[in-house]
């Protein structure tokens, strides 16, 4: 019974951690649903591989339901490029252990003037258009995605959404694998 419970857990969960990174549920949420996935019990080995193609496949949903927003919502919009400013942030992260990590991130602030379109900002990483350009932006009416240039937009979201597919296919069968050879 025991065995019948972890197969039905390792074939079911990587597609419930898919499903909460493409349904748009709280990051948070997605991730303790994947982190839920170390309680089968299985091989070490083959769940750590588990857990590393479910991440991948988060990651990758994730960048496809923000280009899938841009592209569904977007609206292009020419703009004249008053100034950019770079801008360096420093960023910190502490571990478990009480490691406290530092990097910077460069940010070049261009100021703009669309035509049309409520914007006057776009942050983006590194310099994208001179002052006295006109630079093709494309953003989001609700604003739940940040302007971005247009040459960025890719035209398709697809691939991540294979990938995303695949990784977790590879998930579910690392996870099997896992629990047969954990039951031996």
């Amino acid at each position: 019974m025991r065995l019948f419970v972890n197969l039905i857990v390792a074939i079911c969960h990587p597609p419930l951690v898919l499903w909460t990174a493409h349904s748009g549920a709280p990051t948070v949420l997605t991730c303790a649903v994947l982190v839920a996935g170390v309680l089968l019990v299985a091989d070490t080995g083959w769940l750590v591989a588990g857990m590393l193609a479910s991440l991948l496949a988060v990651a990758g949903t994730i960048s496809a339901r923000d280009d899938e927003a841009v592209r569904e919502r977007s609206v292009r919009a020419s703009c004249a490029v008053l100034s950019v400013v770079k801008r360096d942030e420093l960023r910190t992260h502490t571990t478990a252990d009480g490691s406290i990590f530092v990097n910077t991130v460069t940010f070049h602030d261009h100021r703009l003037r669309c035509d049309g379109a409520p914007v006057d900002l776009l942050s983006w990483t590194s310099r994208v258009a001179e002052p006295g350009q006109r630079l093709e932006i494309v953003h989001d009416p609700l604003r739940q995605v940040g302007p971005v240039p247009a040459s960025t937009v890719r035209d398709d979201g697809g691939t991540a959404h294979y990938l995303a597919l695949i990784l977790t296919g590879v998930a579910v069968v690392c996870r099997v694998g896992g629990v047969l050879r954990g039951e031996n």
